[in-house]
């Protein structure tokens, strides 16, 4: 197999996937799949279903593999999205991967209930610990203003969560911090919007 195909999770990009071709250069091209209306394709409009983002990529594989060897790798929603490419390439006698690598998802046969990740109350301290290691050190060296950041934009977002059951756009008001230096409102800001882009895409996920 020449080339792995990589496809993202829940809420999440194809940048996810940025260290893999260095830890992987011996063995496989990293070509990483992305999603419209993020990352890399953040301009493009957002694809309207499952089914449109799966026949795109699905038109991506067949054109970049060009006839060589190619496996295709998907995590958690990436995982349901991996499937439906070879359930479409199948359909159209098209050349199916070597290899499909599944992770962190259920099987296709299965029945599957999603419950909305924010009123999953009893994961909401993981769900912060996961957003502030979202964030590479290099913002800042003081780790104990990301925590706060991380935290009040939490608190924030299931606050709103509980008040109207859905996902919603916090704002830097929402917070309700005290003054910041200028390089922290830089890098709340950050924070902010990130986590905004994040939660949004997930919610469309789940849907």
């Amino acid at each position: 197999m020449e080339i792995l195909f990589c496809i993202p999770g829940g809420g999440t990009s194809s940048l996810m996937y940025m260290g893999w071709q260095k830890l992987l250069k011996d063995e496989f091209t990293i070509i990483p799949l992305e999603i419209p209306g993020r990352g890399r394709l953040r301009e493009m409009e957002r694809a309207s279903s499952l089914e449109e983002i799966a026949e795109g990529m699905a038109r991506q594989v067949c054109e970049q593999a060009n006839g060589r060897s190619y496996g295709i790798f998907g995590y958690c929603y990436g995982g349901i999205l991996a499937y439906e490419i070879c359930r479409i390439l199948a359909e159209e006698g098209k050349c199916l991967p070597e290899d499909l690598y599944l992770c962190g998802t259920s099987a296709p046969f299965e029945e599957i209930s999603v419950t909305p990740l924010l009123s999953r109350k009893e994961h909401r301290q993981d769900l912060k610990d996961m957003l502030s290691r979202f964030f590479p050190a290099y913002l800042t060296a003081n780790t104990v203003v990301m925590e706060q950041l991380c935290e009040k934009y939490m608190e924030a977002l299931f606050q709103k969560y509980d008040a109207e059951k859905q996902i919603s756009d916090i704002t830097e008001e929402d917070l309700n911090l005290e003054k910041l230096e200028d390089g922290e409102e830089k890098l709340l800001d950050y924070i902010v919007s990130f986590a905004n882009d994040f939660f949004r895409s997930y919610s469309e996920d789940e849907a």
